[in-house]
């Protein structure tokens, strides 16, 4: 299993961080994906952490932007929190428990359960809040959800690039609904008939509707935007049968 695959220059244009140890100039720390360790100046590197949790090295969430020594102690800073390590990267601490930093792109609020939210974070996963409990129901970047209007376990929720996932237990079990063939934008908008849970739309390269709950797609625009995503989609509430999309500039 390769560690470097998730490194190896494919985020340096968003995330990258570096530390010396302040008592051996030899001993270097990057950030990426995942934080690696250098005793040697740099000429040689081993993982230090990595972003899937409970794995053979230590935990720090994914995209790195800062690392940073104050006195002996190693801080990172990622998309998912804050993290310490006291014995220069051997072993690290979660301190993110309590922040107040998700940064939700989108959410649906339950019409059968006011206290009921699914929502998508970002690099976060997907997250329903019920009744004052938070729980982490999918991975990946969360982006749009939608819930049904009359079942509470029935909802959706999304990751980048197309990635539409249906619950019908509550975010216990996912299906992956995206059936047509074509990827999304980076956040896919899903949209739900202002009456009827079972019509949904989903905007990929093509406006996509469905009438049996996301279990088959009707494309409803067959190549309108030339292969360009669409990144926004809404339904006018007073009449269903205006639907309003957008792709780059263009409405």
């Amino acid at each position: 299993y390769s560690y470097i695959g998730y490194d190896s220059a494919r985020q340096a244009c968003y995330d990258l961080a570096i530390a010396v140890s302040p008592i051996n100039a030899d001993q270097v720390f990057v950030g990426g994906v995942n934080v690696w360790k250098s005793t040697d100046g740099g000429s040689n590197w081993n993982i230090s952490s990595h972003w899937v949790y409970g794995g053979t090295f230590g935990y720090t969430h994914a995209d790195i932007h800062y690392l940073g020594f104050y006195g002996n102690r190693l801080y990172c800073g990622s998309d998912g929190g804050a993290f310490v390590s006291h014995d220069f990267g051997a072993t690290w601490d979660d301190l993110s428990s309590g922040l107040e930093i998700s940064q939700f792109y989108a959410f649906s609020n339950s019409r059968a359960n006011e206290n009921l939210v699914v929502c998508g974070a970002q690099d976060n996963g997907s997250n329903m809040y019920n009744n004052g409990s938070w729980t982490h129901v999918y991975g990946a970047d969360g982006f749009d959800a939608l819930c049904h209007y009359t079942d509470q376990n029935t909802f959706y929720a999304s990751y980048q690039n197309g990635g539409i996932l249906k619950t019908t237990d509550g975010g216990a079990n996912f299906d992956y609904v995206n059936t047509t063939g074509q990827d999304g934008s980076w956040l896919t908008p899903i949209a739900m008939h202002p009456t009827n849970s079972n019509i949904v739309y989903m905007g990929l390269e093509d406006l996509f509707k469905s009438t049996d709950g996301a279990n088959n797609w009707t494309n409803l625009t067959n190549g309108l935007t030339s292969g360009n995503k669409i990144d926004e989609l809404v339904i006018a509430p007073t009449d269903a049968n205006y639907i309003y999309f957008a792709e780059n500039d263009t409405l």
